[in-house]
């Protein structure tokens, strides 16, 4: 049997864990004190113990945050944090602070559980270097907007891997799966529900593998879930999520400065899957899906509602799926586009990038009320393949090719 090292209210200890659900013996049990100093140093002591560390009732971290970049517990070896409920199934909650947890822990095994993490600045959940992590479960709300000078905005995020912050990154696998991320910010923010990239140094800086699976992300003003240049050999994989996007005073143009909107947005280098998600736009402005200058990625069987109030007119950043910048050899399959938008399907060209090679298959926008066009192929776009879809195309492109779906059946993609 292990040794159980026990942080927190002394004797109450005993009535805590007699009011506790029954589960296996734990290496450390912390209990909220609701003291910032004693819970952030009672957090920080079991975490670097190691092993399996059990979170019971209320804990407060304003104003325990230290070191580049800011956070209150580092998190620097194996260690499994999982929240307890109480009796009435509440997860225990952890309010304050700048970045509760900041994962510094290279070739370790790092799991954060069910928590319910209130009130953060900036964010919540930093995975800066990791073997492998996995963030179920977790329940996030009320971040608050730090101004970050570099993009003369103020920004919150729920959950971050890597992060422009910590430059030459290296991040095995993250699995985020089953999270309910809320972003609310004022109508200037940027908030953020799940955001991933890489800045690499004299060329070190990867993400290996990414899953953000079924999670919930809502009110996000700038992107719900966005991955941004992982790696040549980074995979991720988005899928079966809920995204809301907020209407916001943000104008949702490319800039300069960029203030691209999105429910969920794929940037740069790594292979991006992204299926079975439902995404909301309340912006006039807001793209569903964004592929923005990367090559090979798949945009399949996702729900897009572009849900504008009726006297609000979308602009021409307002499609179901778009691919801007020089989005290369990608396929955007059997995609469902439902409301009011300028377009279900956008291909953009130059100046930013020359778009070529992509695929557009059997895409679903009768349910769509476009006020530009069905499928809109810009000026300068290469050599667009486009399948089975109905609705007014306008295309401008150069080398586009349509065919019959039907016809072309058996040489269609997986996806179909």
């Amino acid at each position: 049997m292990r040794t159980r090292t026990s942080v927190g209210y002394g004797i109450v200890l005993a009535v805590l864990f007699a009011a506790a659900p029954t589960r296996a013996m734990a290496d450390s049990f912390v209990v909220g004190t609701g003291d910032p100093i004693q819970d952030a140093a009672n957090v920080q002591t079991a975490v670097d113990a190691g092993g399996v560390v059990s979170l019971w009732g209320s804990f407060d971290f304003s104003g325990m945050e230290t070191g580049s970049p800011l956070r209150v517990v580092t998190v620097r070896s194996s260690v499994d944090v999982i929240g307890i409920p109480d009796g009435d199934g509440a997860l225990p909650t952890i309010r304050g602070g700048q970045e509760a947890f900041f994962i510094d822990a290279p070739s370790a095994d790092v799991s954060i559980e069910g928590l319910h993490l209130v009130d953060q600045t900036f964010s919540a959940i930093h995975v800066a270097s990791v073997g492998s992590a996995r963030i179920e479960g977790c329940r996030i709300e009320g971040v608050r907007p730090q101004f970050l000078p570099a993009q003369a905005q103020f920004v919150a995020i729920g959950i971050i891997i890597a992060g422009s912050l910590v430059p030459g990154a290296v991040v095995g696998s993250v699995e985020v799966v089953g999270n309910d991320v809320d972003v609310t910010g004022a109508a200037t923010d940027s908030t953020l529900g799940i955001y991933g990239q890489v800045v690499t140094v004299a060329g070190v800086g990867q993400v290996d593998r990414v899953t953000i699976a079924r999670n919930r992300v809502t009110n996000a003003t700038g992107h719900g879930i966005d991955l941004r240049s992982l790696g040549s050999a980074a995979i991720a994989v988005i899928e079966r999520n809920e995204v809301t996007v907020a209407t916001s005073a943000r104008s949702g143009e490319p800039g300069p400065p960029d203030r691209l909107i999105t429910g969920i947005r794929c940037l740069g280098v790594g292979t991006y899957t992204i299926r079975e998600n439902s995404v909301t736009t309340h912006h006039a402005n807001a793209a569903g899906i964004r592929l923005q200058s990367t090559v090979g990625a798949s945009v399949e069987r996702n729900q897009v509602y572009l849900a504008l109030a009726e006297e609000t007119a979308p602009l021409g950043q307002a499609a179901g799926v778009q691919l801007i910048r020089g989005a290369l050899a990608n396929l955007v399959c059997r995609n469902a586009v439902h409301g009011r938008g300028w377009s279900a399907v956008s291909v953009s060209g130059p100046p930013a990038g020359t778009s070529q090679g992509n695929l557009l298959v059997r895409n679903d926008h009768a349910g769509l009320g476009a006020t530009f066009a069905d499928v809109d192929v810009g000026a300068g776009v290469l050599d667009t393949t486009i399948v089975g879809e109905d609705g007014l195309v306008v295309d401008s492109g150069t080398g586009t090719v349509r065919l019959s779906g039907n016809k072309h059946a058996n040489t269609l993609p997986d996806c179909l």
